[in-house]
């Protein structure tokens, strides 16, 4: 007689030692009764709220990613044994952790969770628009000017990078930048297709792709794998969790004026009747800019200093909010920045102690180019106990400098830190107030050091601000650890005795 757990693998098709053929098989029940249920929440509810939205497009994008080998899933925070324990003990499957099965089973729960996600995605935008059928009324067509046949996109886009370079001999950077463009107008609208059947909805349509379009796409680890759609489903979870950015105005409008000047010269040769991008460029509006960030002064960072040091209030609960924060002061890190350091990154440069912020590592990321830098660790951090912090954490076996901090696909490192600092520690000291927050600390430093006559470049170099100062942008190595530490030590402030 067979068992409970047996009659349940017979009566889901699964013989003892779980083909994979029979794998497919549970997870095609699984997901298919999730998606029944999140059906029924859309028919009751309606579309997803944009949090749940931004959750399942990261879940989306993490699946993508695990299967590439390059992370986990971990939805909603759960780690990807704690899943995959959880659908072994559902389905009682004959599966041992650690064997091949189990490698196998895990990698077909991520493409089944990449095909569910997707699918949930779709559903859920289909619910933010309607459709309309109406029959169409056959007429007459009316006469028009005759067009060049058969010229497609792609064909035509060739031609005109083939006359520009002849005519304006461009740098190969131009000549690169031109392709470049093109090659996303091209991607949204296809190779093959009729440039001469493009019109104002097909310009907009490319129109509202640039203007959310990510920041060095093809670098990003993020979003260098992704197809077009899939990279707009999960994009919105992206820039939210401070995974990529969107390109500036500036750039936005080099796409489109590339797009524009193709046209008009497709216009001119009688490809198409009307340069549908002329007049494209979009224009920034002052008032949507975001608000800037408060600073502190000096005396708020005095009291900060003194509750950190010596925890009066006993605010303090876990080592890393007393550390992070004493980063976020003396370096003007960003707070996932802070919060993702290894105790590798801690080292000695030029015989200076240093912090090496970098995206070398499983869910570590940086914001900009220049946020990849080395900052020398100030002499009064030392003087505070950070050293031996370092040791005690390198002591207890951890890799990571903030071990407590777990991460999140949304909020990165930080968030535990973000919310202790922003709703108790400011709250608890009456500094709490409308735009100061943790990165608040981040302007201060640059306020200080530029009050102390250091140089506006080197300050950029030291808190990763992006240079716009062209060979400032190029030779990245212009100050040394040894300039740097000269001037994080301009700023000083007095310690608790």
């Amino acid at each position: 007689m067979l068992s409970y757990a047996g009659q349940r693998l017979v009566d889901l098709g699964v013989a003892e030692g779980m083909q994979y053929d029979e794998m497919r098989q549970v997870l095609r029940k699984h997901f298919v009764g999730l998606l029944e249920r999140r059906e029924r929440a859309f028919r009751e509810s309606g579309p997803m709220d944009r949090i749940d939205a931004g959750l399942v497009a990261s879940g989306h994008a993490n699946a993508k990613a695990a299967l590439a080998g390059k992370g986990s899933l971990d939805i909603m925070d759960e780690n990807d044994n704690d899943l995959m324990r959880r659908l072994i003990e559902t389905y009682d499957l004959p599966v041992s952790a650690g064997s091949p099965q189990y490698d196998l089973l895990r990698r077909e729960f991520y493409k089944a969770y990449r095909d569910y996600s997707a699918e949930v995605l779709r559903r859920n935008e289909a619910l933010e628009s309607y459709e309309f059928v109406v029959p169409s009324v056959e007429t007459q067509p009316a006469p028009s000017t005759p067009k060049s046949a058969g010229n497609t996109l792609g064909d035509v886009a060739e031609s005109f990078l083939a006359e520009n370079k002849i005519a304006n001999n461009p740098a190969l950077r131009t000549e690169q930048q031109k392709r470049s463009n093109l090659d996303l107008l091209i991607e949204v609208l296809g190779p093959e297709t009729d440039i001469a059947s493009i019109g104002y909805p097909e310009a907009q349509r490319v129109r509202e792709v640039v203007q959310s379009y990510p920041k060095n796409r093809s670098k990003n680890r993020h979003t260098r794998d992704l197809s077009l759609a899939e990279l707009e489903r999960v994009l919105p979870a992206l820039l939210e969790a401070g995974a990529c950015e969107r390109l500036s105005v500036l750039t936005m409008n080099t796409y489109l004026q590339a797009f524009s000047s193709l046209f008009e010269w497709a216009r001119k040769r009688g490809h198409v009747d009307q340069n549908y991008f002329s007049g494209a460029t979009i224009r920034q509006s002052r008032s949507s800019k975001p608000a800037p960030y408060k600073k502190f002064n000096v005396d708020q960072i005095q009291l900060m200093i003194h509750e950190l040091h010596t925890d009066e209030k006993r605010l303090i609960r876990k080592k890393f909010q007393k550390w992070a924060t004493f980063l976020g002061i003396y370096t003007g890190a960003r707070l996932n920045e802070i919060c993702q350091i290894e105790l590798q990154d801690i080292k000695k440069v030029e015989g200076i102690w240093c912090i090496d912020l970098n995206d070398n590592g499983e869910y570590k990321s940086l914001k900009t180019e220049a946020s990849r830098r080395v900052v020398p660790i100030h002499s009064q951090l030392l003087e505070l106990g950070f050293q031996h912090y370092v040791r005690e954490v390198h002591s207890a076996g951890h890799t990571r400098l903030f071990p407590e901090l777990a991460y999140s696909p949304k909020h990165g490192w930080g968030r535990e830190q973000s919310r202790w600092f922003n709703d108790r520690f400011l709250v608890q000291l009456g500094l709490k107030d409308k735009g100061v927050v943790f990165h608040s600390l981040r302007g201060t430093l640059s306020t200080m050091l530029l009050r102390a006559n250091v140089e506006p470049s080197l300050v950029k170099w030291i808190v990763g601000h992006e240079h716009t100062d062209v060979t400032q942008k190029h030779y990245n190595e212009g100050y040394t650890v040894v300039q740097k530490m000269e001037a994080i030590e301009r700023v000083k402030y007095q310690l608790p005795k």
